[in-house]
């Protein structure tokens, strides 16, 4: 893909029903909504973003640390739209300029205002740029949100987003090569179910046994590897870093054992249900260090487990 790829998608999304492009001028009114939209999810209050003074995005900015920082607007990088409705504003959305990893188009500043929630807006607004994306041939859209943001993260995994990594947010995908999936419990189990050949089977089935993950891997797991292969390979495993996300914001364990524990570094970017553990750490620390208000259901590590060599670390 290439940039001129991404320039087809912004020509589509001008005349788009519920967006419009930013207008020369308005980028600081986007701004503030950007830090509005901030504000709720890193401390929790409810700002509107058309009453902002000076003084008090000022005061704003200064709470919400590094992220409060008002960044120059490149157009060359995304370009900005407002969500719409008979009422006028009611949203933002972003919308990258360029091609990310895996073909696919970065989508960022996705807020609606609580005026206008409960409606479909924000899906609406995804499906109209991964729309877009799919007919100037790109291979779907991702985004970045972060851990502390609960309410968000349940809105995107509701909607059959997949885990793209957890390097330094928590990534998600949309697109035509993940197919469809269902997280089910039933009593003390979760089921990550994937539709393949027709039907919606289960690929790995989890239990808990005190604070402990007990993971097991089913015979469909066996013959998507089996039937595809390298391909089947790379949809199991970020199936397996999905389901991680689903129990972790479950309140679930996360973690098999001491070994597994001990090696959870090696999947710092994306991988194991222990690799999400450790950055999930990382994560509250940062969000902590930050003043955020963190409210989350960190996962259970087994108070019985050996001390990591890596827990120096923080």
């Amino acid at each position: 893909m290439r940039n001129y790829d991404a320039l087809r998608v912004h020509q589509l999304l001008v005349g788009a029903p519920g967006l419009r492009p930013v207008a020369l001028g308005e980028g600081r009114r986007f701004a503030r909504w950007e830090l509005g939209a901030l504000a709720e999810l890193a401390l929790g209050e409810t700002v509107e973003p058309e009453g902002l003074t000076a003084a008090s995005e000022r005061g704003l900015r200064q709470r919400l640390g590094s992220a409060g920082r008002e960044y120059q607007h490149c157009d060359e990088r995304s370009r900005r739209y407002w969500l719409t409705d008979r009422s006028g504003i009611v949203g933002t959305i972003a919308v990258d300029s360029w091609p990310r990893g895996w073909q696919r188009l970065g989508v960022s500043s996705l807020y609606v205002h609580p005026r206008a929630r409960r409606t479909g807006r924000a899906l609406r607004a995804l499906t109209t740029v991964y729309e877009a994306a799919a007919a100037a041939g790109f291979n779907g859209i991702r985004l970045d949100t972060h851990w502390s943001w609960q309410e968000t993260v349940r809105f995107y995994l509701a909607r059959g987003m997949w885990v793209g990594n957890w390097k330094h947010a928590l990534t998600l995908e949309w697109g035509p090569d993940r197919p469809r999936y269902e997280v089910r419990r039933r009593e003390e189990e979760f089921a990550f179910r994937l539709e393949y050949g027709g039907v919606c089977a289960p690929v790995f089935v989890a239990r808990r046994d005190g604070g402990r993950l007990v993971l097991r891997r089913t015979r469909w797991h066996r013959r998507i590897e089996r039937e595809q292969g390298r391909p089947g390979e790379d949809l199991l495993f970020h199936g397996l870093a999905t389901f991680a996300l689903h129990l972790a914001v479950a309140g679930w364990p996360l973690v098999r054992g001491a070994e597994e524990w001990e090696r959870a570094p090696e999947s710092c970017d994306i991988g194991a249900p222990e690799g999400l553990a450790y950055k999930i750490r990382r994560f509250e620390r940062v969000a902590r260090a930050e003043g955020w208000r963190v409210e989350t259901p960190s996962p259970v590590v087994d108070a019985g487990l050996p001390t990591p060599s890596w827990i120096s670390d923080g």
